[in-house]
């Protein structure tokens, strides 16, 4: 018998083949299988986690009285477009506190703290791996300001203390910077003469311009005129100078000669070149070149906040009693005067401001004492938040405080997981509990554990309970139920209670409120579509057969036979999706032991013999 391919039969095939290749959702899952005697039984987590790498280039002296910033970067191998882990920071000083999600370090020192120090610096990439942390190590002098510390500070000017300023007429001449890089100063448009609004480059009125500055000094540089910026000097040499930009914010270690392209928007197109033209320790002549995408940015920074503050958020542990001091940054980011008014809200209590009025003068940082203090609180999370207001523009900060009891028999640690960071209302919230035994256990004991939601103004909205009966450590994963009414900024407390020794543990999540959204499609109702739409084919090139016999014989055709031919049919699919499906599995398996190899967990001999059997058994069915 002749066979034709009609319209229907092709549609048919084209729709069994496609339901086929949407059947499949590769998933990142290690299977592993270990070979040997049992010793101990129990559960295992292979955990598979690249470690965050701290790029850490902070200056190795402070001076008492002016401020000291430096911005901490990290990277982490594991980030990519599909999965990001949220890196943390945290230091082992009293000198400061670095930003928890920035990096960035800014405080001003006091006389009193004169003295070397060595700093940890630690970034965690929130896995929970044994790898998760890398720490970096570095040593900070703290020296008191004088004239020929390099540094023009402290009321110093080009009059009272060239050595550190430079000489008046150098400061006043718009060429004097270009001399050391060969007149690079008129490249765009010319350098002036004088700046406006304090600006000591202004892209509204040049191109480019080349300053001459000193270790440690600060060059303020606008697009418009209006909206400025700081580009810091933090190291001089003779090969290259470390500096950052606190608009971006980065560190930019820039060689002679070498030009760095600066993006501030992330558009695509390059807003400003820097460029170290010569470098004379401690002095150093850079040049700024504006680009294309200056503009549009400058259209950006103009509808920005006027001001900034550092960090974004607060984390205090406190013992029950006991007073604890840290700054606050307040940073403006106007070319006129601000008037800055500061609340607290929800711990009041617990902080306090001494000031609550702030003038900000033109770029101004100024540093903000805040005092907590848990003389008269009892042991127990508290949140609430810092506002700031000028004008239209207004900023919070969160705070979280953890008071603690004197002596604490088992603490504990809170950490939200990366993929539940910013949870979708309705779901659940993934959280991290590692239960911390501090002293020795002769026999369990029942620990009273308390898990809260509270908000920024200390409201809380979610509360569960549960008695943990343990002598040990105790790490564990819970689910908290994501209420479909949140929105905004949320804090996770734990609080473990044991006789009358109280630990606490918080982290902070984002819930973005009630949204429509596609989820991932299920394996079961693909499988389910797919075998319908090759039954329906079926059908149809059944049909199809059915009418050519009939007309071509002039009967009509048994109905057994319209039955085995959609049987066949039948059974052709349903193999064909099995073998498949196996042949998927194999491969997946393959691809698995690759990883485990690569990642140490298992040995090459081991890998090898792994592989020659997959392999043998994805041959048998091919």
């Amino acid at each position: 018998m002749k066979k034709s391919f009609t319209p229907i039969s092709i549609l048919a095939t084209l729709l069994a083949v496609t339901s086929l290749f949407s059947m499949y959702i590769i998933t990142d899952k290690i299977e592993a299988r270990l070979v040997g005697k049992a010793v101990f039984s129990g559960s295992m987590r292979i955990c598979i986690n690249h470690p965050p790498v701290i790029s850490l280039g902070c200056p190795a002296i402070a001076r008492a009285g002016t401020l000291y910033s430096c911005d901490v970067d990290a990277s982490d191998a594991d980030n990519s477009l599909q999965v990001q882990q949220n890196i943390t920071f945290t230091d082992d000083t009293a000198l400061y506190a670095i930003g928890a999600t920035d990096g960035i370090i800014g405080f001003t020192p006091t006389a009193a703290q004169r003295g070397n120090y060595s700093v940890i610096i630690t970034a965690d990439d929130g896995s929970g791996c044994s790898n998760s942390q890398d720490a970096e190590t570095y040593s900070l002098e703290v020296k008191d300001l004088f004239c020929g510390d390099g540094v023009c500070n402290n009321a110093e000017t080009c009059t009272s203390c060239s050595p550190d300023c430079g000489s008046c007429q150098e400061a006043g001449s718009g060429s004097g910077g270009g001399g050391g890089g060969g007149g690079g100063g008129g490249g765009g448009g010319g350098a002036t003469s004088g700046t406006s609004e304090g600006f000591h480059v202004d892209f509204s009125t040049a191109d480019a311009k080349v300053l001459r500055a000193k270790e440690g000094a600060v060059l303020k540089f606008s697009f418009d005129g209006i909206v400025g910026h700081e580009f810091r000097v933090i190291q001089v040499n003779e090969e290259y100078a470390t500096a950052i930009i606190r608009s971006t914010p980065k560190t930019y270690m820039l060689r002679i000669g070498v030009p760095e392209l600066i993006d501030f928007n992330g558009d695509g197109l390059i807003d400003m070149e820097v460029v170290v033209e010569k470098s004379n320790p401690p002095d150093v002549w850079v040049k700024f070149i504006r680009r294309e995408g200056s503009s549009a940015y400058s259209q950006e920074a103009a509808k920005a906040e006027s001001f900034s503050l550092e960090p974004e958020f607060f984390k205090i542990a406190i013992k029950e009693g006991d007073t604890v001091e840290r700054n606050l940054i307040l940073k403006s980011s106007s070319g006129s005067t601000l008037h800055v008014e500061a609340a607290s809200f929800g711990i009041q209590d617990l902080v306090s401001l001494p000031q609550k009025s702030f003038t900000l003068s033109s770029f101004e940082i100024k540093p903000i004492l805040l005092i907590f203090s848990a003389e008269n609180a009892t042991a127990g999370p508290y949140t609430g938040k810092l506002h700031f207001t000028s004008g239209p523009s207004t900023k919070e900060v969160p705070v979280i405080i953890e008071v603690e009891t004197r002596k604490v028999i088992f603490d504990v640690t809170v950490h939200i997981a990366p993929s539940s960071k910013q949870p979708v209302p309705g779901s659940t919230l993934s959280v991290n509990i590692d239960l911390h035994a501090l002293e020795p256990m002769t026999e369990e004991a029942p620990v009273e554990v308390t898990y809260h939601i509270r908000d920024t103004s200390g409201n809380i909205v979610y509360t569960s309970q549960e008695i943990i009966t343990t002598k040990t450590d105790v790490s564990f994963l819970k689910q908290i139920p994501v209420s479909e009414s949140l929105s905004g900024t949320y804090i996770v407390t734990v609080t473990v209670k044991y006789n009358n020794s109280v630990g606490t543990g918080s982290d902070i999540f984002s819930a973005a409120g009630p949204e429509i959204f596609l989820s991932p499609p299920d394996v079961s109702l693909l499988l389910f579509f797919g075998a319908m739409v090759i039954i329906l084919a079926g059908l149809l090139y059944g049909y199809s057969i059915w009418r050519s016999t009939g007309r071509k014989s002039g009967q009509t055709p048994s109905p057994h036979t319209l039955s085995s031919t959609l049987s066949r049919y039948r059974g052709i699919a349903r193999t064909f999706v099995k073998r498949a499906a196996q042949q998927e599995q194999l491969e997946k398996r393959l691809r698995t032991l690759e990883r485990a190899r690569n990642e140490g967990i298992i040995s090459e001999k081991s890998f090898l013999a792994g592989k020659r059997r997959i392999q043998g058994k994805i041959k048998e069915r091919s």
